[in-house]
C-alpha cells in the first residue's frame, strides 16, 4: 500500500482549510450517494455525519482528489 503524500491545502485567511458548499455536496453526491433530489436526507446527513469535518480532513490528509476521482468509476 502507498503511502499517501501530506499536502498543504488551501487556506483562507485565517489559516482554516477551505471548505466549500461544493465540496459538500459532492462528498454526498460520491460517499453515500444521496440523490440532489432529496434535500432533507442530505440535510440530515450534512449535520449527523460531519461532512465538513471529512472534507477538511480529506483534504489534509491528501485523500480529497481520490475521493472525487471516484466519481467516475461510479
Amino acid at each position: 500500500m502507498k503511502r499517501r503524500k501530506k499536502i498543504n491545502p488551501a487556506l483562507d485567511l485565517f489559516g482554516e482549510v477551505i471548505i466549500t458548499r461544493d465540496d459538500i455536496e459532492t462528498w454526498i453526491d460520491i460517499i453515500p450517494k444521496i440523490p440532489a433530489s432529496s434535500t432533507m436526507r442530505r440535510n440530515w446527513y450534512k449535520r449527523c455525519w460531519d461532512v465538513a469535518d471529512k472534507v477538511r480532513q480529506a483534504k489534509i490528509n491528501g485523500t480529497w482528489d481520490d475521493i472525487i476521482n471516484q466519481q467516475t468509476y461510479l
